[in-house]
């Protein structure tokens, strides 16, 4: 009777741990990345800078009214500043606000985007080049099937499964080496010219598995025999490698756009574009909208342009001078301004951030400007207007950043010519200057006023 109980508590514990087991699922070799909503949103690009805390660097604008705070690993988005988009991305949570994140961009006022030539087939550990008119569908038993699009009779030319390697794959010996994997490869011709190649490649990540390829083609079709070859040295394994090359993709359409960008000129403003970039206020009278774009990766511009910078004419009003002090050296002959000014800084102002030059400023509502970056003589340069800029001579005030091992230490106002110009300390290495009409004195001071760098 003893001896049966002991039997029967070994039987129930048995059962109990073999009820306990955790039952082995199959691994889906085509599951796909931590999947996020992609989405697409419409507008305008403007630099973003806040007080506190953030990774957003852009906002997105539709009918004057904020889209969206953007950020990017992917996209250049200073390079699209004040141009219409179309960007694709995902919501992020930050803190208590979404950022949303960039992962492609689209001008909207350049003409249609040339025909992709290769997508990319992903699964969360495989990735591969194939080309746009190859459609792949996954089915049941684990094998993706790749068809020509504009094949009416949606014929199979391509069979590709992920499978566990056999006691035979371990005694064979590969001929071929591909995308730094060692393989077998097998053909076989039949009659009218077909031929059948299967490659198996054996994964350097994942010891127990293989990756087959089934091609079946005519001889004589070289174009599909060569994207084939071209799939299989595109072939990419393990997670980690999937997602850079992801991102790699997506940052190289972006640098194509980017290159469109620069390559077709903005087209003219006309008088109903001008119209939308103005706003009535209650009394009649019409204000421009503040426009804004950060050049941060510097680009050379000709000695001809830097020559001309203070070339633009403008109406100037006369201003009361002081008596002429002794004016700094690199300022010799020219009369010092003094007196109060108004300060145009208001809530409508906009905040500019710059962490690559490492400065910020407020500009006044009103005033276009763009960061033109350096030329043989600054750092970099800032051009503002109270129209469109077009370009670096289109401007009406600069704003130079300058490099001199012997700086500028104290702020100084003076008059030269029609120009009003103001120094003002930077750091040891290098200062401020601002330059134009002295009718805009006040927007002038105004910026300086609320200039920080560090």
């Amino acid at each position: 009777m003893k001896q049966k109980l002991i039997w029967l508590g070994l039987l129930v514990a048995l059962t109990f741990s073999a009820c306990s087991l955790p039952t082995m699922e199959k691994e889906d070799p085509f599951a796909k990345l931590p999947p996020e909503k992609v989405e697409t949103l419409y507008g305008e690009i403007f630099p973003f800078s806040v007080s506190v805390a953030t990774r957003a660097t852009h906002r997105l604008e539709n009918d004057n009214k904020m889209v969206a705070l953007l950020a990017s690993d992917i996209v250049r988005l200073d390079e699209f500043e004040g141009r219409i988009v179309e960007v694709d991305g995902v919501y992020r949570q930050e803190k208590m606000r979404p950022i949303f994140w960039v992962e492609a961009i689209r001008v909207k006022d350049l003409k249609k985007n040339p025909a992709k030539l290769e997508t990319r087939f992903e699964s969360k550990n495989y990735s591969f080049k194939v080309p746009a008119n190859w459609e792949s569908s996954v089915l049941e038993n684990g094998s993706v099937q790749f068809i020509d699009k504009k094949d009416e009779n949606r014929k199979v030319f391509l069979t590709f499964a992920v499978k566990d390697v056999q006691e035979a794959d371990k005694k064979a010996d590969p001929n071929i080496v591909i995308a730094n994997m060692a393989g077998i490869k097998k053909s076989s011709t039949f009659d009218g010219g077909q031929v059948r190649q299967e490659v198996t490649l054996f994964s350097n990540i994942f010891p127990q598995k293989k990756y087959v390829f089934v091609f079946n083609n005519n001889e004589k079709d070289f174009s599909r025999k060569k994207d084939f070859f071209k799939l299989l040295n595109s072939f990419i394994e393990g997670e980690e490698n999937v997602k850079l090359a992801h991102e790699e993709e997506l940052r190289k359409l972006a640098e194509e756009e980017l290159k469109r960008v620069q390559k077709e000129k903005p087209a003219e403003t006309t008088d109903e574009e001008s119209a939308e970039k103005t706003e009535e206020k209650e009394d009649g009278s019409i204000i421009s909208r503040i426009f804004g774009a950060d050049k941060e990766t510097a680009e050379s511009d000709s000695q001809a342009e830097a020559e001309d910078e203070n070339s633009v004419e403008t109406d100037t009003e006369e201003v009361e001078t002081a008596e002429n002090p002794a004016a700094p050296p690199r300022l010799a002959g020219v009369a010092k301004i003094s007196g109060e000014f108004t300060n145009l800084i208001d809530n409508r102002a906009y905040n500019y951030k710059s962490d690559y030059y490492r400065f910020s400023m407020k500009v006044p509502f009103g005033l276009w400007f763009e960061n033109f970056g350096p030329t043989n003589d600054y750092i970099t340069q800032v051009g503002f207007a109270k129209h469109p800029l077009n370009g670096r001579n289109s401007a009406e005030i600069y704003l130079n950043l300058i490099a001199d091992d012997d700086p500028v230490t104290t702020f100084s106002e003076s008059q030269e010519n029609d120009k009003l110009v103001i120094l003002f300390p930077r750091d040891d290495k290098s200062y401020f200057e601002l330059r134009g009409p002295v009718a805009y004195r006040d927007y002038m001071r105004s910026i300086q006023n609320s200039i920080a760098s560090w």
